[in-house]
């Protein structure tokens, strides 16, 4: 059984809380998650291919890169253009 530690970092402009597979992420702050639970080792998976959560700890260490400011922008202006169609 192995802690892994997932923290959420909320992009520019969106809610510094987010739900994902029953879970709750509060921004910058990490939530340690057992990867022999039912169910986590999936979830696990998919948080570490996820931009905005940093996942340390178990198999694969570290897989998040904070987008740069400018990344971090032009995906809040696309996500408003979006919400506009």
């Amino acid at each position: 059984m192995a802690k892994i530690s997932v923290t959420y970092h909320a992009p520019l402009g969106d809610s510094k809380v987010t739900e994902m597979f029953g879970h709750t992420f509060h921004d910058g702050k990490a939530e340690h998650l057992d990867d022999d639970t039912p169910g986590n080792k999936a979830t696990i998976l998919k948080l570490r291919g996820n931009r905005f959560f940093e996942v340390s700890g178990g198999e694969g260490g570290t897989a998040y890169v904070k987008p740069t400011p400018a990344e971090a922008k032009a995906k809040t202006e696309a996500d408003k253009a979006e919400a506009k169609e």
